[in-house]
């Protein structure tokens, strides 16, 4: 009986992990794979900039939870375009969470042309 407490206990943390992780989608652009850099070296923008860059990725967050937030959605984003080795993230779209959807957000991982 106690180890099917334990069994219970232990599936019932996996579920709330997995329900509390969103779900996350990095999809790489072009043909240079580059080396992933600091989440403090990738700026947020919310508009497109006006200096010259490439798209070395698209990514995206949603929620796990209705406690999900639109800046922690954002902030997710920004560690996934610090993954993809990126100077930027443009955030392209954001969602608030809603009576049936999750909070998300979504954007464009550049790199600065030199």
């Amino acid at each position: 009986m106690n180890v099917l407490r334990r069994l219970s206990s232990l599936a019932g943390l996996a579920c709330a992990f997995w329900m509390l992780s969103g779900c996350s989608s990095v999809t790489p652009v072009g043909q240079f794979a580059h080396a992933p850099v600091s989440v403090e070296h990738v700026e947020v923008l919310y508009q497109e900039p006006q200096r010259p860059y490439d798209v070395v990725a698209l990514v995206s967050h949603e929620g796990g939870t209705r406690f999900a937030t639109v800046p922690g959605m954002v902030k997710k984003c920004r560690e996934l375009a610090a993954e993809a080795g990126a100077d930027a993230v443009i955030i392209t779209s954001s969602y608030g969470q809603t009576f049936n959807t999750a909070a998300s957000a979504a954007g464009k991982a550049i790199r600065w042309k030199q």
